[in-house]
């Protein structure tokens, strides 16, 4: 057997270290270049990296809207409403993103308090309304009250309480009775008459009566009258006989006639004629009339537009007949206009209206 001198053994241990370090070596090279042994890239490191610089901590994502404070809420709010309100004219793709973004950030928690940060100018924004809307949802008489006490209030806010209010019209009544005489209680009144002017007439009557304004009182009562004729006609009718203020009266008789009109211009024509003395009243309603006649029934808006006087609104009722009837039936219109005492005169119109059509352009030097 062969034996091995002391500096032998020394040379073979040192081989041997020299394999081993070369041995783990290749294998720590190769798994850290292998890819089932690398992090996977889901996991996400344990300290957050900062965000990019210039970016704005206010402005969250739209999804990330139900996840954000109050705070930021504010001011993402009024930062998206100034560039919302300094957006390029016809840049509706911007403006449409801005007001989504806005709505997305509104909740039926938040809506009192974005409401109440808004100025004047903001509140009338389309975010600014639905904001008021969404909070007199919840709290409608504190977010009535609320807007009472602002300046620069609208008409479209006063729409809003109206219709919150309104559903409970005791809510509305204790509300108008607490308010002072002013403006805004005007408007609220107007915008509370002409929401229940479809389903409340009476109800409607009952809240224009407390305007102040007449011209704008008589507008509502008007309004609601017309309305009204046209569902239920003989109760509208009683109720106008009713008005004690002839020049009302009169007024509301015009607007039945109109309203009626629509469905059956002889009974309208019969009642203008037995109810309104009003010159002006009768002239402006008979036009009406006769315009919503001629369409329906041509040759009997004529036969009455005939019997009308000399003076008066013959002269433009004839010719509003002639004109609407040629284009539906013109042998018919000519054959009715040559029975008339003044044929001579609407033929000279129509022949210098139909010269003006033909003559060609000027021509340019």
């Amino acid at each position: 057997m062969k034996t091995f001198s002391h500096r032998q053994w020394l040379g073979l241990a040192a081989v041997i270290v020299v394999g081993v370090v070369l041995f783990w070596k290749g294998e720590g090279s190769r798994e850290t270049s292998s890819p089932a042994r690398s992090t996977p890239a889901a996991v996400a490191p344990s300290t957050p990296r900062p965000p990019p610089a210039g970016t704005d901590q206010s402005v969250r994502r739209v999804d990330e809207a139900p996840l954000i404070s109050l705070t930021d809420a504010k001011a993402a709010v009024h930062l998206k409403l100034r560039q919302w309100a300094e957006r390029k004219t016809g840049d509706t793709d911007t403006e449409n993103r801005l007001m989504e973004e806005l709505l997305a950030l509104l909740t039926d928690d938040n809506a009192a308090e974005l409401t109440q940060v808004l100025s004047a100018e903001e509140r009338n924004t389309p975010f600014g309304l639905t904001a008021l809307e969404r909070w007199l949802k919840g709290e409608p008489a504190k977010a009535a009250r609320w807007i009472a006490a602002q300046s620069g209030t609208t008409e479209p806010q006063a729409l809003l309480v109206a219709r919150a209010l309104l559903k409970n019209p005791a809510d509305m009544q204790a509300y108008c009775d607490g308010l002072p005489d002013g403006d805004w209680k005007q408007s609220v009144l107007k915008s509370a008459s002409l929401e229940l002017a479809g389903s409340d007439p009476a109800g409607a009557i009952n809240l224009a009566r407390h305007l102040n304004a007449e011209a704008v009182r008589t507008d509502v009562l008007q309004t609601v009258t017309y309305d009204w004729i046209t569902h239920e006609p003989r109760a509208a009718l009683d109720w106008i006989t009713r008005v004690n203020d002839p020049a009302l009266r009169e007024g509301l008789y015009a607007v039945g006639a109109k309203a009626i009109a629509a469905t059956d211009p002889d009974l309208a024509a019969g009642w203008l004629v037995t109810a309104v003395k009003s010159e002006k009243i009768l002239n402006d309603t008979a036009l009406s009339i006769i315009e919503s006649w001629t369409a329906q029934d041509p040759a009997k808006a004529a036969k009455w537009v005939a019997l009308f006087p000399a003076q008066g609104p013959r002269e433009a009722a004839v010719n509003l007949v002639v004109d609407r009837w040629l284009q539906s039936d013109p042998n018919a219109a000519n054959a009715w206009l040559l029975t008339l005492p003044e044929r001579d005169k609407v033929l000279a119109r129509l022949k210098a209206e139909q010269d003006e059509r033909e003559r060609p352009p000027d021509m340019e030097e």
